[in-house]
């Protein structure tokens, strides 16, 4: 079996092409809140010079069992953090460089397994590579699993290698480059227990398929296994995977974490339920396809037991959670694509000149390569609230950064209550801060506290008593959609007071503390805070950087967000005066931009429900209204189907003003963008109440045909009569 020419260029270029588009698709503003608690415990290690084996972070869970099995990656993290001056362009730098090398060892590995491949197979490959990059893209992030998408892509290089060389009786001293690759793994993330698992299903190929009782892969197996051992928990540590897996079997755990969730159950229009689904599928055809050539022993010669006993261990794995799809796909890209190729080597028919031939398959990769990262670049393949968004900077509008600078500003000795998001940059920027919980969830903390957590923010009714119970006298809360029914707990409680809001998070002090806390500023108006949020968005929003410039699509968006998020952050608290201010300058700036037009119609209608409950929903003419434009805001709202539920609310007021004609005309305006049957319902009362009998009972025929119900089929009967129908 002849070696892979080292010889061809073309091979070299397109491995070239594929990892730096792979780190252009990588290369991504820092979203993800979970990195800043992993460069605290780094920074906590390398100043005390000492393993993180207690927590440290929480006050409810203080002092408690933590193996830290991430420290060599919280440990590197934080060292190119301080070490470039406190920069964020290292730690994206390193994260896109692990995606690129993850793609580019698959794809060597690819070469490996198909070394008589022709330019343009290979050609051919490159492409279906490009196309993976948007399955592989779903999960790269600035987190500790990333390594183990690099080292599961070495070890299938160099496996496949030594695999191959092996069929030809020669050793690849290569292979005991696993061994190094199994000591880092099980030192940064917790996934090393894959590495024993896929050098002993090839240990078990190579005994079967040869007989050899002396195969590198058995010391190099045996090697990977002791030095499982080799990290700062010994034992503990080795077996810390086995218990973080019994820990997140809880079905609890897959209700609540999303990422822990079976892909398969979730919604077939999910991404990943449809990129798992037509994966798998991909798979079992390639194998059935096989199976009907009968071409079972070359196939295992070639890839061997070991490598389809892995795939089948990886397959289990992206099923059981979502988070794994890209490592099934990495692990089995060669497989699949090695036979796509087959199943697609009839095109090749339609070529029928000889450049069409031989320039065919090059031309087309390196457009699709070069039109890929144009669009990475200029972010036309990201949207602009996204987590993908091409860049090495930290997302403003994700990260409670003006709260942190009024906590600091105000030190503080209370407890804070606050959510995971806002918990885990704290950690980080606060000095001090002892969290509630984090997105430690399994590693620290246990299922019982993760629900009392989750209830006090989705049904708070025991608040207060969690609160007394830890003393807690200032609440900080991000503007997630999981707080906001505690947030509005507490705007309707005089117990707390709001004591600072920007478009992010907003910051509550118990009332008797809120004056010994902050002094004369507790009585300074809220508007003191909004106003200087204000101009920092302006400052930020003029701060336009050059990629935000040559975006192709995004800028007025990018530049528009903030004050959309602090609109919707003001109804939230009730501050409509200063929602209003906000949309006025919102408009101003973008007034097409579909979210600026949402949030105007959102402000429209919370004004006029404000008015209304400051008359006590007295009698009045809606006319005297005019100048809010309700009937401007139905408009706007009728060009967003997303919107119907504010249609309904201004339908429901006109009700309680008593006019009753308003109502229908505004539910017959919800029927042109739905045929609800309940709204259908409505509007055959309405019509009833009005005396319009054979309108109501058309009305009545349509809700029928949607779902029967005998009850309504006896209010028609006697409609029929009314109507004269009968």
């Amino acid at each position: 079996m002849a070696s892979p020419d080292p010889k061809n260029n073309s091979f070299k270029f397109i491995l070239m092409g594929l990892t730096v588009t792979s780190f252009l698709f990588a290369f991504r503003d820092i979203a993800d809140l979970d990195i800043w608690w992993h460069l605290a415990a780094g920074r906590w290690m390398i100043q005390n010079t000492s393993f993180i084996s207690k927590d440290i972070f929480s006050y409810t869970f203080f002092d408690s069992a933590w193996v830290s099995i991430t420290w060599g990656y919280e440990v590197l993290m934080y060292f190119l953090y301080s070490a470039f001056h406190q920069s964020l362009v290292p730690l994206v730098t390193l994260h896109a460089l692990l995606a690129a090398l993850s793609v580019g060892f698959s794809f060597l590995a690819y070469r490996q397994l198909n070394h008589e491949a022709t330019n343009k197979n290979l050609y051919e490959a490159g492409i279906f590579y490009l196309l993976l990059l948007w399955i592989l893209e779903l999960r790269w992030n600035h987190r500790a699993e990333m390594l183990s998408y690099f080292y599961i892509a070495a070890f299938l290089f160099i496996l496949a290698r030594a695999w191959r060389l092996s069929l030809e009786n020669r050793t690849d001293k290569w292979i005991y480059a696993c061994i190094l690759i199994q000591l880092v793994w099980v030192n940064t993330h917790g996934l090393f227990p894959f590495g024993p698992i896929m050098i002993g299903s090839y240990l078990v190929s190579d005994f079967f398929y040869r007989k050899n009782f002396r195969s590198p892969f058995l010391y190099v197996f045996i090697l990977s296994l002791l030095v499982s051992l080799l990290n700062p928990y010994g034992v503990t540590g080795t077996l810390w995977p086995l218990h973080l897996y019994s820990v997140l079997k809880d079905p609890f755990y897959h209700q609540t974490i999303e990422e822990t969730r079976n892909a398969l159950t979730e919604p077939v229009w999910l991404r990943d339920a449809w990129v798992l689904i037509i994966w798998l599928c991909l798979l079992i055809f390639q194998i059935l396809t096989i199976g009907f050539r009968a071409d079972w022993k070359s196939l295992i010669k070639k890839y061997s037991m070991g490598y389809f006993f892995s795939a089948l261990i990886l397959s289990w794995l992206a099923i059981s959670a979502r988070r794994n799809i890209s490592i099934l796909v990495i692990w089995t890209a060669p497989f699949v694509l090695d036979y796509l190729l087959l199943v697609f080597s009839p095109l090749n028919q339609f070529a029928k000149t000889s450049a069409l031939k031989r320039w065919g398959w090059p031309v087309a990769f390196y457009v699709i390569m070069g039109l890929t990262c144009i669009g990475i670049v200029t972010n036309l393949v990201s949207d602009d609230r996204s987590a993908t968004r091409f860049g090495a900077s930290k997302r403003a509008s994700r990260f409670p950064d003006r709260a942190i600078e009024f906590l600091k500003n105000h030190p503080t000795q209370s407890k804070i209550f606050s959510d995971t998001q806002f918990a885990n940059y704290a950690i980080f920027t606060l000095p001090q801060f002892k969290s509630y919980i984090d997105s430690r969830y399994a590693e620290v903390y246990n299922v019982a506290h993760l629900k009392t957590y989750l209830d006090l923010l989705n049904s708070p009714q025991h608040f207060e008593q969690e609160m007394n119970r830890y003393d807690i006298k200032i609440v900080a809360l991000t503007f997630d959609l999981s707080s906001q029914p505690l947030i509005n707990k507490l705007i309707s409680q005089k117990k707390w007071r709001l004591v600072f809001y920007d478009e992010v998070s907003a910051l509550f002090a118990r009332e008797d503390y809120a004056q010994t806390w902050l002094g004369p500023l507790a009585n300074e108006n809220i508007t003191i805070h909004f106003d200087r949020a204000i101009a920092q968005i302006q400052t930020q929003v003029a701060k336009t950087r050059w990629l935000d410039e040559v975006s192709l699509k995004y800028v007025a968006n990018d530049k528009v967000w903030p004050y959309v998020q602090l609109i919707e952050a003001s109804l939230l608290v009730g501050h409509i005066e200063g929602a209003k201010q906000v949309d006025y300058t919102a408009r101003q700036l973008a007034p097409n931009n579909s979210a600026v037009k949402n949030t105007h119609c959102e402000t429209l209608f919370f004004d006029y429900a404000a008015q209304l409950r400051a008359k006590e929903l007295s009698k009045f003419q809606l006319s005297q209204l005019g100048q809010l434009g309700v009937e401007a805001c139905e408009a706007a709202l009728l060009e967003n189907p997303k919107m119907i539920n504010f249609i309904e609310y201004i339908a429901f007021f006109k009700l309680n003003d008593g006019q009753v004609e308003g109502a229908i005309e505004t539910f017959k305006k919800i029927l042109t963008l739905t045929r609800r049957r309940d709204i259908l319902i409505k509007v055959a009362e309405l019509e009833i109440y009005q005396k319009r009998f054979l309108s109501a009972y058309d009305h009545y025929t349509e809700a029928q045909s949607l779902q029967l119900d005998p009850a309504l089929a006896n209010q028609m009967q006697a409609l029929k009569i009314k109507a004269g129908l009968q």
